[in-house]
Parts: C-alpha cells; sequence; structure tokens
C-alpha cells in the first residue's frame, strides 16, 4: 500500500476519534442546549419567547461555544497543512 494512502487514511480516523470530544465534554468546548424558541402572532409584529439565537427562532437544539469554533478552526487547518505536506512530499519523490 501507498504510503499516502495509509497517511490520508490515518488523518480522517484521526478526525473521526477527535469529532466525539466535543459530544463527551460540552461544557468543556463552551457549548449550551437551549429549548428553542416559539414564534408567535400578536397584535404587532412577531414576538420571539424563548431562544432566537442569531435573531432566528428554532426548535430545541446545541449552540456551539467559542471553543468548539476554535477547535474546528484548528482540526481544519491542521486537516490543511497536512494534506499540503503529503502533496509536497509526493511530489519531491518524482
Amino acid at each position: 500500500m501507498n504510503t499516502d494512502k495509509l497517511k490520508i487514511a490515518l488523518l480522517f480516523v484521526v478526525i473521526f476519534c477527535m469529532s466525539f470530544i466535543p459530544e463527551w465534554w460540552p461544557e468543556l468546548f463552551g457549548d449550551w442546549h437551549c429549548n428553542g424558541g416559539i414564534n408567535e402572532w400578536q397584535e404587532g409584529p412577531d414576538v420571539h419567547e424563548g431562544c432566537s439565537y442569531n435573531n432566528v427562532t428554532h426548535a430545541p437544539t446545541w449552540h456551539w461555544g467559542y471553543r468548539h469554533w476554535i477547535w474546528m478552526f484548528a482540526g481544519l487547518t491542521m486537516t490543511i497543512w497536512t494534506v499540503v505536506d503529503i502533496i509536497i512530499n509526493a511530489n519531491k519523490d518524482k
């Protein structure tokens, strides 16, 4: 098997495993669960009760915290960096 393919397969295994960490410890990442919001018509404009995150009323869901966004961007950066390194090293061997 080509070592580049093995490196890419290992990269995806690491990404897969790392994706479970925020689910196990959401409080570590600053994630919070909300009950959603209710969009009711009353006399006048729509009234949003409950959560209207980013001015959108929605069903119950999890909202990502600041550290979760950092986790995602760090993982994305490291993935792109690793793929670029694999491509550069593959071209050096030719």
